[in-house]
C-alpha cells in the first residue's frame, strides 16, 4: 500500500467517524461536523472533501456562516499531505494554525511484536463490570487531567455510549494503563488514548499492552492502525512497534478581521 494511499483512506476515515457523532452538512469543497450538545472547537469542525477546492474563499465564508448560525466557532481539520494548497490558503482567508500532530501508522508488514511483560490485559465492553470502567477512567483522569464524572450513572452512561474498544492493563494485580481501539472502516482503525500512570512507567507496560491490542487488531482483518504521536512519549512506545510517519493533521480556528473606524 503506497503513502498517497494510506493519506487517503486516513481522511476518509476521520470524516467516518467524525459522522457517527455529529450531524454532517455538505457544502462546495467541505464536509461540516456539527455535535449537537459539546460545542467545543475539537467536536466541531469541518474536513475538506478534495484535495483541490475551487473557489476557496467562497466556500470558506459560507462555512464561516454555517458554524455561526449553529453558534458554533468554525474550525477545520486535515491532513497536510491530503490537502496541501489549504495551508497557503486558509492564513489568507483569515484562519490560523492551532495544532499540528504527526500521524504515524502501522500495517501488517512492519507490525513488531514486543517481548511481553507480565501484565494482564482487560478487553471492556458495555458488558464489563462498573469496578473496570470506574479504573480505567480514573487513569484518564490521573493522565490526561479529565475523565466524565465518576458518579454511578455517568459510568454506566459512558459505558453504553463507546464508540472506541477500551484496554485495560493490570500489573501485579493493579490498573496500570488503558488504550483505545477505533471501529474499523476500510480495512482502517485508529489508537488513541494509550496512558499510563506514572508509578507504573518505564517497565514496558504501554508498549506490551499495544503490541497485544494491534496484534488482536491484524489477526482479526485490520491493514493499517494510524494513531497521533502529540508527544515524544507516544512516538517512542509506536515506532518501537514497528510504526512510521505517514501523515501530519493540522487544526485551524478562525479569527475575522476587526475593523477600526477611525474618525477623524
Amino acid at each position: 500500500m503506497i503513502a498517497r494511499e494510506i493519506v487517503d483512506k486516513i481522511q476518509e476515515y476521520q470524516r467516518k467517524l467524525a459522522s457517527l457523532e455529529c450531524k454532517e452538512i455538505n457544502i462546495p469543497g467541505f464536509t461540516i461536523y456539527l455535535h449537537e450538545i459539546d460545542t467545543r472547537p475539537n467536536s466541531n469542525f469541518a474536513i475538506p472533501s478534495s484535495p483541490k477546492i475551487p473557489n476557496v474563499r467562497e466556500s470558506l465564508e459560507l462555512l464561516c456562516r454555517i458554524f455561526e448560525s449553529n453558534k458554533r466557532k468554525p474550525r477545520i481539520e486535515f491532513l497536510v499531505e491530503y490537502a496541501k494548497s489549504l495551508i497557503k490558503e486558509l492564513p489568507l482567508n483569515n484562519f490560523f494554525e492551532v495544532m499540528r500532530i504527526p500521524l504515524v501508522c502501522c500495517l501488517q508488514e512492519t507490525f513488531q511484536e514486543v517481548k511481553p511483560t507480565s501484565i494482564t490485559i482487560k478487553k471492556i465492553t458495555s458488558r464489563s463490570p462498573l469496578t473496570d470502567i470506574r479504573n480505567l477512567l480514573m487513569i484518564q483522569r490521573e493522565c490526561f487531567g479529565y475523565s466524565v464524572p465518576l458518579d454511578r450513572e455517568s459510568i454506566i452512561k459512558y459505558r453504553e455510549s463507546l464508540n472506541f474498544k477500551p484496554f485495560l492493563a493490570f500489573f501485579d494485580g493493579k490498573p496500570a494503563a488503558i488504550v483505545f481501539l477505533g471501529p474499523v472502516y476500510n480495512g482502517i482503525s485508529e489508537i488513541i488514548g494509550l496512558a499510563t500512570r506514572p508509578s507504573f512507567r518505564r517497565q514496558g507496560i504501554a508498549t506490551t499492552l499495544l503490541s497485544e491490542v494491534l496484534c488482536e487488531a491484524f489477526n482479526e482483518g485490520v491493514d493499517v492502525v494510524f494513531a497521533g504521536a502529540g508527544s515524544e512519549y507516544s512516538f517512542r512506545i509506536l515506532t518501537k512497534i514497528g510504526s512510521f510517519q505517514i501523515a501530519t493533521l493540522v487544526g485551524y480556528n478562525y479569527r475575522p478581521k476587526i475593523l477600526l473606524e477611525v474618525r477623524l
